[in-house]
């Protein structure tokens, strides 16, 4: 036989010199890669042809998790990898699966997130995942130009018109005296005309001073600031006494000091009375119980001789 003829679906030229017969079997090793590409197998040739293709296949897989990417359908109908999630199957041949992976997304105004799978969010062409995002409801965010919050549905993107709301909001005069109610684009022009940055002005002063004082805010005033001159005096005085009562805050430690030492040196001694005077208690109890434990043994041997005395008379009259 020719020494180039190769066994059927074996790509390899036979080793041996030419030779009579048929060729014997093919063991070059062959390489193939796992369906995933995370490793590669080696195979005898004979052995890997000698399979059907299903075999091949299930022979091929590593066994370990897939490390492609899921893919989904998108709407051009290709295959494309839309997720970061890697395919939760082990290694298999062929595509992965749809990804179900639940991902968050939080609405444009960010009071609150939503949950939605992988395949059913990446699927969306991206205005339709604007529209799903919104929570449906009053979009909680501040306005620039005011205190107020923006009145239309949870949006994406900037809120339409911040320089024309039209909320009510009560302005004052700068003694508070006069109220008047005015729409909130009015104040803002009004402190826009007054050359003042709304970005500087709190809730709490919004709108206050855009009315002029009349004659009855001025007595109001005066009134105003008798009443704070009277305060203030008050409050000097106040400050005068405690001044005078006023003690440094190191003199206060180390009288503080001092008390602890005299206190810590009473208890030592108290301490030490107690001590001596459990001693000299437990030194009595223990004297008074060997004296009296001597003359009860001598009271007992007195007693011992005289019934053995009685024994021996009443034996021999």
């Amino acid at each position: 036989m020719d020494s180039q003829e190769t066994q059927p679906a074996c790509p390899h030229p036979c080793r041996r010199p030419c030779h009579l017969g048929e060729c014997p079997p093919c063991k070059v090793p062959i390489r193939r890669s796992c369906h995933c590409g995370s490793m590669v197998h080696a195979f005898e040739c004979l052995y890997y042809n000698s399979m059907s293709e299903k075999e091949q296949m299930t022979v091929r897989s590593c066994g370990r998790p897939c490390h492609m990417r899921s893919f989904i359908i998108v709407f051009s109908l290709e295959r494309q990898p839309a997720c970061p999630h890697p395919c939760p199957e082990p290694c298999h041949p062929g595509e992965c699966p749809p990804c179900k992976v639940l991902i968050r997304r939080s609405c444009h105004c960010r009071s609150m997130v939503h949950v939605f799978e992988c395949l059913y969010y990446n699927s969306m062409s991206e205005k339709k995942q604007m529209t799903v995002r919104s929570c449906g409801g009053p979009c909680h965010r501040k306005l620039p130009y005011c205190t107020h919050l923006c009145p239309e549905i949870c949006h994406p993107g900037q809120c339409p018109a911040p320089e024309k709301c039209s909320k009510k909001v009560t302005v004052r005069c700068g003694c508070q005296t006069l109220k008047k109610e005015w729409l909130c684009h009015e104040v803002q022009a009004a402190y826009h005309n007054a050359r003042s940055d709304l970005k500087d002005i709190s809730k709490n002063q919004y709108g206050l001073g855009l009315l002029p004082c009349n004659s009855g805010c001025r007595s109001k005033a005066k009134v105003a600031d008798t009443e704070l001159q009277h305060r203030k005096s008050t409050v000097l005085k106040g400050k005068e006494a405690d001044a005078e009562n006023y003690v440094p805050k190191r003199r206060k430690r180390r009288e503080r000091a001092k008390e602890a030492k005299q206190i810590s040196r009473l208890q030592k001694f108290t301490a030490a009375m107690w001590r001596l005077l459990l001693f000299v208690t437990l030194v009595l109890a223990l004297i008074a119980a060997t004296y009296y434990g001597y003359k009860g043994l001598l009271w007992l041997s007195d007693w011992m001789n005289e019934v053995e005395v009685q024994r021996q008379r009443r034996r021999y009259p």
